[in-house]
């Protein structure tokens, strides 16, 4: 049986809550406690546990990456661009990057998507760094193995990364007007959950 309670009711003064389990009848009896808390999206910080990650979104124009946007207008196009920075090899690494309510990515295989996107603003200075597939740069020697286009944030996975700098860009379409959370993206180990890094939490303002 799940027993949810809201953070509100322990006491966080110091002298601790008491969680109690009973049963009836013999054998025994089987329990797991987890603690999940949600902060104001604006008090979460950036943190690089074994990870650097950053994220910034850029107008289509913008080709130099030169000024990364807090805001955005209905309608529009936007360049979004990841910058990972892997200090020594990692391995089964995955990256979630949370998208605000009012964007949609762009999926490439999708036959009313923007086809020209694809060739347009990211074109690497040395070809030779480039992967097999379209958006993706890198340093490290390794690539990534799964990538998955999902409804709320761009899903990207690794066998291995070697120490490297990398770098992913891919597009985002804004669907509708206001002022929307934007969750911070996230990179871990999976069976090292202690190596991970995040961007900070923010707004986006669509008008």
């Amino acid at each position: 049986k799940e027993i949810k309670q809201s953070l509100g009711n322990f006491d966080r003064g110091g002298s601790g809550t008491p969680i109690v389990f009973s049963k009836d009848g013999k054998g025994r009896l089987y329990y797991d406690i987890a603690l999940k808390y949600f902060l104001p999206i604006e008090k979460i910080a950036p943190r690089s546990e074994g990870f650097v990650i950053e994220r910034k979104y850029y107008h289509l124009d913008d080709r130099k990456l030169e000024h990364p946007l807090k805001e955005a207008k209905a309608g529009e196009t936007l360049h979004g661009h990841l910058t990972i920075v892997v200090p020594e090899q990692r391995s089964a690494v995955a990256v979630e990057n949370f998208l605000p309510a009012g964007f949609e990515l762009v999926n490439f295989e999708f036959d009313n998507s923007q086809k020209s996107l694809e060739d347009s603003p990211m074109t690497p200075e040395n070809p030779e760094e480039c992967m097999d597939c379209y958006g993706e740069y890198y340093s490290g020697g390794s690539k990534w193995t799964f990538k998955e286009l999902r409804v709320d944030q761009l899903f990207l996975f690794a066998d291995r990364l070697n120490k490297g700098v990398y770098e992913y860009d891919y597009f985002v379409q804004v669907t509708g007007e206001g002022k929307f959370h934007h969750p911070p993206a996230i990179i871990s180990e999976m069976y090292f959950p202690e190596n991970f890094a995040r961007t900070e939490g923010e707004w986006m303002n669509v008008q």
